[in-house]
């Protein structure tokens, strides 16, 4: 590995010796939330805006791990929308940019819930591991066309109404809102970090045509395909010619 290589990555051995330090104190109960909370919210700060897929896997999963620790503190269980949000940050891609805006926001939201009265007669069960594998298979299985409800209800040894009875529960979104937001979030990456053609990224997420992209794609980030790359590119032009 060049020089230049391994000072490049040196965020990333600074990243995960942080989350190890601040992992230890939040699982500390006797460390008030104060101490650790700063240290927490400011753990993407030095993270670059573009990473490679390894390395942004790495960064959620450490994240979605740190989110479980606070959540355990926050006793978020109590409070379902929460919890489905926290379930979310550990399954859902994103840029960098957008993954730090959500950690952020999750950890805020949990540990807010510390000083909050829980709502009344609405201490609720873990979530269903069924809703976990659930979404692991969503996941995995996200580029096959056909994949239905289902598909996946079978996998998980359930009912299709009993898996969008838990799925709507836990999460908020049904099979098919999972779906879109995954197959959606892969096209995402794909339009910035590869050079295929729209036609090429609905394909490889799963969807019949084009059309079916342009709509959902729309729905959920609010632009085009088309107009998402347009951006990513102009971007990435002004950063080239910045470092000029």
């Amino acid at each position: 590995m060049s020089a230049h290589t391994s000072c490049a990555r040196e965020w990333l051995s600074i990243f995960v010796d942080r989350c190890q330090v601040i992992a230890g104190r939040v699982a500390d109960p006797s460390t008030p939330v104060s101490e650790w909370l700063p240290d927490a919210r400011s753990l993407l700060t030095d993270v670059p805006t573009s990473t490679t897929l390894p390395e942004h896997l790495l960064i959620r999963r450490l994240l979605a791990q740190m989110v479980a620790q606070v959540v355990g503190r926050a006793d978020v269980m109590q409070h379902p929308a929460v919890a489905g949000a926290a379930l979310m940050l550990a399954i859902e891609h994103s840029t960098t940019q957008a993954l730090r805006v959500e950690f952020d926001s999750r950890v805020h939201g949990c540990t807010a819930l510390r000083t909050a009265p829980p709502p009344p007669r609405c201490r609720v069960r873990a979530l269903d591991p069924h809703v976990g594998r659930s979404l692991a298979v969503i996941e995995a299985r996200h580029r096959e066309p056909r994949l239905s409800l289902r598909d996946v209800a079978s996998t998980v040894y359930l009912s299709p109404w009993h898996l969008t009875r838990l799925l709507k529960r836990a999460t908020g979104n049904g099979f098919v809102g999972h779906i879109h937001r995954v197959r959606i979030s892969a096209a995402e990456r794909l339009l910035r970090d590869t050079s295929l053609t729209v036609k090429q990224v609905a394909a490889a997420v799963g969807y019949t045509n084009t059309s079916q992209l342009d709509r959902h794609f729309k729905e959920l980030r609010g632009t085009t395909p088309v107009s998402f790359r347009r951006r990513v590119d102009f971007q990435q032009e002004l950063s080239t010619n910045s470092k000029k």
